[in-house]
């Protein structure tokens, strides 16, 4: 394992990348243990923020992956913490898409738990996926995240699993031509098309889709899950 150590002391992307591809790795697996580690390291590493917009980012986000990862942790206290170190983030690096996209993932679940709030965050998601968009349009984490946004939003206000897997497809599409040492979320957007085409009763493309992406990931709980109980 890269130390945290090092990632900070040379703070290159492609350490950092590694460092991301870890944790990337332990929420697939649901090692919140694993989660719990980098996130108790990350915090003394970036806390506070500093200069260095790759340590910021990576504490975040692994803020975000425990958010994702188990629902224990999507409580406001921890997306606000997210929230905080993305927005130093942007402010330390503004034209760092990945952060204005993560942010923008962010600000819909404060939507989800403040319906009172729903215009207001609402459009601060909107905007900041617009922001990730005008910076980068080849990120695909910026149309994966915004594809989940569109899938959990009703028809009613812009929402839709069509128009979710548009940006699943399109994100896809963008990762196999990436060449990104921070990139991550391929395997976990190519589970949500799954699970879009799934909630569209396409049962036989999500198994499909599951099927391709045991075969990269066999410790991918939370497809084997969904394969599961799909087959029964």
């Amino acid at each position: 394992m890269v130390t945290l150590f090092l990632i900070c002391q040379l703070l290159s992307p492609e350490k950092v990348g590694t460092y991301i591809s870890n944790m990337t790795k332990a929420s697939r697996m649901r090692n919140m243990d694993s989660l719990q580690f980098y996130y108790r390291e990350l915090r003394k590493a970036a806390t506070p923020p500093g200069r260095n917009f790759l340590k910021t980012y990576a504490n975040g986000l692994a803020i975000f992956l425990m958010i994702t990862s188990d629902s224990l942790y999507a409580k406001e206290q921890y997306i606000d913490s997210a929230i905080y170190f993305m927005e130093e983030c942007t402010k330390l690096n503004p034209d760092f898409s990945d952060a204005w996209a993560v942010l923008g993932s962010l600000y819909g679940m404060k939507a989800i738990k403040n319906l009172t709030q729903l215009a207001y965050w609402g459009k601060k998601s909107n905007d900041a996926f617009q922001k990730a968009k005008s910076l980068d349009t080849q990120n695909p984490r910026t149309y994966y995240l915004e594809g989940i946004s569109l899938f959990f939003r009703p028809k009613a206000v812009g929402g839709g699993i069509n128009k979710a897997q548009k940006n699943f497809k399109k994100a896809l599409e963008l990762y196999l031509k990436e060449k990104n040492p921070l990139s991550w979320g391929y395997l976990e957007c190519k589970a949500f098309l799954g699970f879009s085409y799934e909630k569209a009763n396409m049962k036989e493309e999500a198994l499909k889709i599951y099927d391709e992406i045991l075969k990269e990931d066999p410790d991918y709980e939370w497809v084997k899950r969904a394969r599961k109980n799909l087959t029964n």
